[in-house]
């Protein structure tokens, strides 16, 4: 069966903890996140979390030249995250 994907979450937490809910349903579910960093922050403090259980880091990207200002991407992933929201 082919990848499919099903629904996107944004969240917007300049300088503070981002939370919000985001609903998984199928199987064979994967949850990714994108975590964008404003130029000269820091990156994840700790480890993000999906319904409990913490996600795992996949990599991080620290673009450089014209696309510099926007700073670190890090991401993250869980394999098959519980369903619902």
């Amino acid at each position: 069966m082919a990848a499919a994907f099903d629904a996107v979450t944004t969240s917007d937490n300049a300088g503070s903890l981002a939370s919000f809910s985001h609903t998984a349903s199928g199987s064979n579910r994967l949850a990714v996140a994108l975590i964008k960093f404003e130029k000269d922050t820091d990156a994840v403090n700790g480890t993000p979390t999906y319904g409990g259980s913490n996600m795992t880091k996949l990599g991080e990207f620290d673009p450089v030249g014209a696309a510099a200002d926007i700073g670190k991407i890090e991401v993250w992933y869980i394999i098959a995250p519980a369903t619902g929201a």
